[in-house]
């Protein structure tokens, strides 16, 4: 996944090659995809068992997230807040509010816009507020119209916000144990008055987590055990952590809080430790089972955000197979590329006047989905 002569190098971000995660955020944009259009279909159980992770894909854009944001900023030393945030809300919001119009516009043609429409539910989504409130408790805003997949964007985003005070003035050594701390604690009063904020700062550790491993490729050009002992151990805690409400109060169910929320964590803690278990067996097979999917890459995260309106709502629910597979499959790919290569390019150049910027990077399709440089 991770090139390693590649970690040592001093060249810029947007040079460093790092086609693994390229692969795997295609992979996994594409598995979230399946997952919402297979079981939308009702199929019966052992044929839709492989299809029930969608989550677990969730977490693990978390982590690659964490990882390319680290990545994109460690050689940007001078970098402002002001830059920052500007590469962070053209990235994250272009797509994003596509995704809005585009939910606006199925919802219209299906007849489901007046009853489904709420003018506060919009503004929350605006302000990265929103969180899927049917599997768990303290959501104080819904996904807009429904659009499933975008409660993660929510996280995304103050992650970003968390991101910058904590590497620019935490000490280094002192980020990951913070942040392990301010997740704990979180959860902790999250499990005695939930609500969303509390519920997003318990799940920065996974992010941070990510982060971490690529920290330790950047400076080491490899991921061993020892170095990469310290996140490993803090996503363990936290994986226990979370099990604490399935002791006190018992499962309601594999996609509800709060076996839900530990199945995020523990696929945090697993994933990252196949991560580096895998590195050290030189990423064997990985070519032929996720390499495949790094042409996806490019078009990874506008597919995610757009995928549930254009093939779930419309596809799967004009319940014709032609329509499904024959039109919105390839209107849901056209889409994709042009929302997140021509439109973001443009969007681009947009905000940058807007921040006074004196130049537009490209749209480089490297990291997860939702963060590209």
């Amino acid at each position: 996944m991770f090139d390693a002569p590649a970690a040592r190098t001093s060249r810029p971000f947007a040079k460093i090659d790092i086609p693994g995660l390229n692969a795997l955020r295609g992979m996994a944009a594409v598995y979230v995809a399946a997952t919402h259009v297979v079981l939308a279909l009702n199929p019966p159980a052992l044929v839709g068992l492989p299809f029930r992770f969608g989550q677990e894909a969730v977490i693990i854009f978390f982590l690659m997230s964490g990882a390319v944001i680290y990545l994109a900023t460690q050689n940007r030393p001078g970098q402002s807040f002001g830059t920052y945030f500007e590469h962070r809300f053209r990235r994250i919001y272009f797509p994003f509010a596509t995704a809005l119009i585009v939910s606006a516009i199925v919802a219209a043609a299906t007849g489901a816009l007046v009853d489904q429409f709420s003018f506060g539910q919009l503004l929350g989504n605006l302000a990265m507020l929103q969180d899927d409130g049917s599997t768990k408790p303290g959501t104080w805003i819904g996904t807009f119209l429904g659009d499933l997949p975008l409660w993660s964007l929510s996280y995304e985003w103050w992650f970003y916000l968390l991101f910058w005070p904590t590497y620019r003035w935490v000490p280094r050594q002192h980020q990951l144990p913070a942040v392990t701390l301010v997740s704990l604690l979180a959860w902790l009063a999250y499990l005695a008055h939930p609500n969303h904020i509390l519920l997003v700062a318990s799940y920065a550790v996974i992010w941070w987590a990510g982060l971490e491993l690529a920290r330790v490729w950047v400076e080491d050009g490899a991921l061993t055990w020892r170095r990469c002992g310290k996140p490993l151990a803090c996503l363990t805690a936290m994986s226990i952590a979370a099990a604490i409400p399935i002791v006190l109060e018992g499962p309601r169910g594999f996609g509800l809080y709060p076996v839900l929320t530990f199945r995020h964590f523990a696929t945090g803690t697993v994933f990252a430790v196949m991560t580096v278990a895998w590195s050290k067996l030189g990423w064997i097979g990985f070519r032929v089972t996720i390499g495949p999917f790094a042409p996806i890459a490019p078009i990874s995260y506008a597919i995610y955000v757009l995928h549930y309106p254009i093939l779930v709502r419309w596809g799967v629910a004009s319940g014709k197979w032609w329509v499904l597979l024959g039109l919105c499959l390839p209107v849901l790919l056209l889409a994709a590329y042009l929302v997140e290569v021509v439109g973001q390019r443009q969007f681009n150049r947009l905000v940058a006047r807007v921040f006074h910027s004196r130049t537009v990077p490209e749209v480089h399709p490297v990291g997860h989905g939702h963060i590209n440089s």
